[in-house]
């Protein structure tokens, strides 16, 4: 039986406590010691990568790396963009973030 959970007293959990995957692809210069750095962000701020893959030609210097992680807080993955963000010459575009339920 389905009810209705409309009238339950659930709280509101502030979206930096939120713990779930997530996919982020990132537009990135195509040049040695970007993943790696990247890879060192994620690791300072407890964001574990389950996979990663890199896609692109390097005649147009701009490849995409595409990580889904294991479970993470919001608050982190916020953190690993911020600092990628202001990476030296790495992004090339605003990355896609994407919140994975499963």
């Amino acid at each position: 039986i389905v009810g209705c959970t409309c009238t339950d007293n659930l709280p509101i959990l502030p979206v930096e406590e939120l713990q779930t995957k997530y996919y982020i692809r990132f537009a990135v210069a195509d040049r040695s010691g970007v993943l790696a750095a990247m890879a060192g962000v994620f690791a300072k701020h407890g964001v574990s990568v389950r996979s990663v893959v890199q896609r692109g030609n390097s005649e147009h210097e701009t490849v995409n790396l595409s990580y889904v992680t294991h479970t993470a807080k919001e608050a982190s993955v916020r953190a690993v963009l911020a600092e990628i963000a202001g990476l030296e010459d790495v992004l090339r575009a605003e990355p896609s973030v994407i919140r994975v339920e499963g």
